[in-house]
């Protein structure tokens, strides 16, 4: 899976309210589907009387806000779920601590029916202004984590900073922060983060960095943990990448860490300019190869495809937003693909789009489970109540990918921001949608909202 970055193309504003479920249809424009089943979900809580969660029926567990949260924080911005669905990562990019607007990261552990809050990193020495917890990812066990803060000062002069963060009892530390070299020309280095299952391999993305072909292109840093150390292992690239293409901005590591997948959101190609490009790279020691340059053939012009990037445990599948694709439902409907791999070459197994959807939905925001069989998908922009009030979809693969649920929040105001990032865990019988623009406690201090399936 990935963490997304703040180059998201996305608005928070004000929310209210509690969350309800509705069940649709199937709807995969590569398949004819099966029809569509019986809606389903009621939003009730573990414990109390009604069906058991599934795919279908996806069951709200609890809405998750900061314990000492106020108004502006973006709390789920970004967010993550340990493989067993047990621990869960949120992060709060302007939360204001007691050295500033430094941004933070809330860790929460799941305990009988319901989420306790189960500590808080902020890295030593953070300043004002770091955006900490713009991007993060969590190792299958739930016991380590990297954390992007883009605009922090970083080791070596990096402008931009990456923590690896581990769990001590009821609290997370910092383990190392992660730089580049002195010599390297870098802008918002941890714009988007991911790390391997085992937790021994991060992958950090930025979209202005040193790269092969041009200085201020981007690229990717991949660092690997050497009895306790990190080390810089690599730094794939693509030899066609161009100034200010989004190359390095959304990247995702396979659960084995041998699969990389990187977003390149802003390359013409020749199916339609500013497309964007999804670049698969395969591992044989330390060094990375590039596999495959993935375009879809009815992609639009400025989709942003590669906004959103997924890899299945084994890093056979391969889910990947283009949140402004202009569909037959409107310009910025949005839409999600996935490919998969005989290990040789990568195909398009489907494009992944909503039973109901309209112009400006921004459908794409996409993580899979482990073994690749379900995707959840947030649509930010959906105007479910209210004006891009945001949507949450589960997609199931039954020989073809059919869409299993929506979740929509019931009582929504503007610019909620629900589904502007998404978490499935590895097992696949949890997810996330955060709600970074939640006003609960106040505009914008954000919340992220927790589901059994």
């Amino acid at each position: 899976m990935t963490r997304l970055s703040r180059r998201r193309f996305v608005r928070f504003a004000a929310l209210s309210g509690t969350v309800g479920l509705a069940g649709c249809g199937s709807q995969s424009s590569d398949s004819a589907g099966s029809g569509s089943p019986e809606p389903t979900g009621d939003g009730q809580k573990p414990g109390s009387d009604g069906p058991q969660s599934s795919p279908q029926n996806p069951r709200l567990v609890e809405k998750l806000v900061a314990p000492d949260g106020e108004e502006r924080e973006f709390f789920g911005y970004s967010a993550d779920i340990s493989a067993d669905g047990t621990t869960v990562l949120v992060g709060a990019r302007d939360d204001t601590t007691d050295d500033g607007e430094t941004g933070s990261v809330y860790a929460f552990d799941r305990g009988g029916d319901g989420w306790q809050q189960a500590g808080k990193f902020v890295p030593d020495g953070a300043s004002g202004g770091e955006n900490v917890g713009d991007a993060l990812a969590v190792a299958a066990d739930g016991t380590t984590a990297v954390v992007g803060a883009p605009d922090a000062y970083g080791p070596n002069g990096t402008d931009g900073a990456v923590y690896v963060i581990e769990r001590d009892g009821d609290d997370w530390q910092q383990a190392a922060e992660l730089g580049l070299p002195t010599d390297s020309d870098v802008e918002s280095f941890g714009d988007g983060v991911d790390i391997s299952a085992d937790g021994s391999t991060v992958v950090v993305g930025s979209s202005s960095i040193s790269a092969p072909a041009d200085p201020t292109a981007g690229s990717v840093s991949v660092f690997s943990s050497v009895g306790g150390n990190w080390q810089l292992t690599a730094m794939p690239g693509d030899d066609d990448v161009e100034y200010d293409d989004g190359f390095g901005g959304y990247v995702a590591i396979s659960g084995d860490g041998s699969t990389l997948a990187v977003g390149d959101t802003l390359t013409s190609t020749a199916v339609n300019d500013s497309t964007g490009i999804a670049y698969v790279f395969t591992r044989s020691g330390d060094t990375w190869s590039q596999a495959a340059s993935l375009v879809p053939e009815d992609v639009s012009e400025d989709a942003r495809f590669g906004s959103s990037l997924s890899l299945s445990e084994d890093g056979e599948t391969l889910a990947v937003g283009a949140v402004q694709d202009e569909t037959d439902d409107g310009f910025d409907a949005g839409s999600a693909y996935v490919f998969s791999t005989d290990g040789t070459t990568w195909q398009r197994e489907a494009k992944l789009l909503p039973d109901e959807r309209t112009a400006s939905d921004r459908f794409g925001t996409v993580d899979i489970s482990g073994d690749g069989q379900l995707a959840v998908i947030g649509a930010i922009g959906a105007n479910t109540g209210e004006y891009e009030a945001g949507a949450g979809y589960v997609f199931e693969r039954d020989n073809d990918w059919q869409q299993a649920a929506e979740i929509v929040p019931d009582q929504l105001a503007e610019h909620d921001g629900f589904g502007g990032d998404v978490a499935i865990s590895g097992d696949g019988t949890r997810a996330l949608f955060a709600a970074g623009g939640d006003n609960e406690i106040g505009p914008n201090a954000g919340a992220t909202y927790t589901f059994d399936l």
